[in-house]
C-alpha cells in the first residue's frame, strides 16, 4: 500500500477568532483508519499544550467571595470572565497582564496591557463593568500547560498572599470529529480514507495541532518498535492492576464543580454554599439542593442533567411534595429519571 498522505481540505478563521480545519489522511489498510483516528482524537483533546490564566490579583481583594467597590460584577464573575480569555503565550515563564481602569466603562480583553510574549485571541471578550467613580487595578498571570489544573493545585509559591488561583483549562482544542470512508483501489483492495475535523480556540492552528498529536503518538510507540528483547513467558507477565469502579468514582468526586460547566447563576450559588467539588455536591439530596439560597428548580434541573451525562446522581433525587422554586411555583412529588 502507498505511503499515507495528508491533505488540508478546509482551513478557516471564525468571527470570534476560533479556528477550524478539515484534513484527509489516506490510504490506510482497512480498519487502521479507525485505530489512527481514535488515537489522534484522544491526544488532540487532552494532550496538546496551551495557555491559560492561572491566577489573578485585584487591588483591595484577598479572596474570591467578595466584591470590588464600583465594579458591577463580583469577584467570582470577574474570575469566570478571565477564564474565558483565549491567550497565546510564547514564553516558558509565567507572564503578567495588567488592567488599570476608571469608570464608567466596560473593560474588554483588548483593554488589557500585554507583555510582548502574550497575545489575546478574543479581543472583544468582556471582563468587567465599572460604574461612575469606580476603578479596577488587576494583575493577571498567564502560563502554559497541558490539560485541566484546578485552583487548589496551582503553584502559589513565591506569589503575594492576595494572589487568587484560578481553575485553568489549557486545552486549546475544543472539538475533534473523525469519519471513515472506505474505497476500493483499481487493484480491488479496500482501504480507509480518514477525515479529521479540528475546532481550535484560536491559540493553536489545527494544522499544528494535528502534527503535534501525530508526533506524540510516534514518540510513545517508538520504544516499542525498537524493543528487541526476548519475549516474556506468560508466567513472567504481570497482570495489569484493574481499576475498580469505586476507585474511578473516588477520582471523579474530587473534581471541581467547574467540570459540570454550569451557568453562572447555578455555579455562583453552589460556590457561595461552599460546595466546591463533585463529591460535596453528590452528598446532597434534591431537597437540600433546592434549599440553597437563590437556587431554583431550573438550576437544580441543570445540575441533574450535567450529573446524569457523567453517569452520576445525587444521594436522593426525589422531589418532595410542595417544594417551591424561587418564583414561588409549586411542583408535585415526582422522581427524576436516572
Amino acid at each position: 500500500m502507498n505511503q499515507v498522505t495528508v491533505k488540508c481540505l478546509e482551513n478557516k478563521t471564525n468571527n470570534d477568532g476560533s479556528l477550524y480545519g478539515k484534513f484527509l489522511l489516506e490510504p490506510f489498510e482497512r480498519g487502521f483508519g479507525t485505530t489512527v483516528g481514535n488515537s489522534l482524537r484522544r491526544i488532540l483533546l487532552s494532550s496538546i499544550p496551551g495557555s491559560a490564566v492561572t491566577a489573578v490579583r485585584i487591588e483591595g481583594i484577598t479572596h474570591e467571595f467578595s466584591s470590588v467597590p464600583g465594579v458591577v460584577e463580583d469577584v467570582i464573575d470577574v474570575m469566570l470572565n478571565l477564564k474565558g480569555l483565549v491567550v497565546k503565550c510564547l514564553s516558558d515563564q509565567p507572564q503578567t497582564l495588567r488592567i488599570s481602569a476608571k469608570g464608567p466603562c466596560v473593560i474588554h480583553a483588548k483593554d488589557i496591557q500585554l507583555p510582548s510574549d502574550v497575545q489575546i485571541i478574543n479581543q472583544d471578550w468582556k471582563i468587567a463593568t465599572i460604574s461612575e467613580g469606580g476603578s479596577l487595578e488587576m494583575e493577571i498571570i498567564v502560563e502554559n500547560g497541558i490539560g485541566y489544573v484546578p485552583a487548589e493545585s496551582q503553584n502559589v509559591q513565591n506569589r503575594p498572599i492576595d494572589m487568587i488561583p484560578i481553575d485553568s483549562v489549557f486545552m486549546p482544542i475544543r472539538k475533534v470529529a473523525c469519519s471513515i470512508n472506505t474505497t476500493r483501489s483499481p487493484e480491488g483492495t479496500d482501504h480507509d480514507s480518514l477525515f479529521v475535523e479540528i475546532w481550535s480556540s484560536g491559540s493553536v492552528e489545527p494544522t499544528s495541532a494535528l502534527g503535534q498529536a501525530a508526533a506524540k503518538l510516534i514518540e510513545r510507540l517508538a520504544p516499542i518498535a525498537q524493543y528487541s528483547g526476548e519475549a516474556l513467558s506468560i508466567s513472567h507477565v504481570q497482570e495489569p492492576v484493574k481499576e475498580t469502579k469505586e476507585e474511578v468514582t473516588d477520582q471523579r468526586v474530587s473534581l471541581s464543580i467547574e467540570e459540570l460547566e454550569l451557568s453562572v447563576r447555578a455555579y455562583n450559588c453552589l460556590k457561595r454554599a461552599n460546595i466546591n467539588s463533585l463529591g460535596e455536591l453528590l452528598s446532597l439530596s434534591y431537597n437540600e439542593l433546592m434549599n440553597i439560597k437563590n437556587f431554583g428548580k431550573k438550576s437544580a434541573d441543570e445540575v441533574l442533567e450535567r450529573l446524569h451525562a457523567m453517569g452520576m446522581h445525587l444521594a436522593d433525587e426525589t422531589m418532595p411534595v410542595g417544594i417551591q422554586d424561587n418564583s414561588g411555583s409549586s411542583f408535585e412529588n415526582e422522581p427524576f429519571p436516572a
